[in-house]
């Protein structure tokens, strides 16, 4: 009898360990994304930037008869973004879903009626 409680109460510690787990493995993704969606508009920032710096150049030079000269884009490296930025800590939600709580109760409660 006691082994089948510790057996039940095994099982619903693993399924809350796989319910976070998801969780994180989904929070995980969304920053990934969120990144990747920030260092996109990084780089077309400093892309447009740039090509303002070149159209100024190139209208400066003209203007004062001298030949427009070609710079070369910087690629913006994600090491060099976050290499002197402090980081700040967010804290995660890892709840569990009141219906999923009252799942396992329901669970529980039909284990115990068939002993």
């Amino acid at each position: 009898m006691a082994a089948l409680k510790e057996l039940r109460r095994l099982r619903d510690e693993e399924r809350t360990l796989v319910n976070i787990a998801s969780k994180v493995s989904d929070q995980l993704n969304r920053l990934k994304v969120e990144e990747l969606a920030l260092v996109s508009m990084i780089r077309q920032s400093a892309s447009q930037v740039q090509c303002t710096e070149e159209e100024e150049n190139n209208n400066s030079n003209t203007a004062m008869g001298q030949v427009p000269h070609q710079t070369l884009k910087a690629e913006v490296d994600t090491d060099e973004l976050y290499e002197n930025k402090p980081t700040e800590l967010l804290p995660l939600d890892l709840s569990v879903n009141p219906t999923g709580v009252k799942q396992l109760d329901e669970e529980e409660e039909e284990e115990d009626e068939e002993d």
